[in-house]
């Protein structure tokens, strides 16, 4: 959960506001098959109103913004890498 992350990045002294971090809410292709699933503004506003990180619907099995989200993430880490090393 990302109140466990948050927890674990405090014992480290480091802040979960500062690291590389994606939001991907996957099986949103569950809902055409009549399976409640939160509507991703709802889930944005619980999980990321706070973090205002980048975010991405996914559905793994068809591979749906799955790699936008990989380029997003690993973009983000070289980034943060880059400004720490400067």
């Amino acid at each position: 959960s990302l109140n466990q992350l948050h927890e674990n990045l405090v014992a480290l002294k480091e802040s979960i506001f500062r690291i590389p971090l994606v939001m991907q809410y996957n099986k949103i292709d569950l809902r055409k098959q009549g399976i409640p699933v939160l509507p991703t503004n709802i889930l944005e506003h619980d999980l990321n109103s706070k973090l205002k990180v980048p975010s991405f619907e996914a559905i793994a099995l068809t591979g749906y913004n799955v790699p936008e989200t990989l380029k997003k993430i690993i973009s983000s880490t070289v980034m943060s890498i880059q400004r720490k090393l400067s």
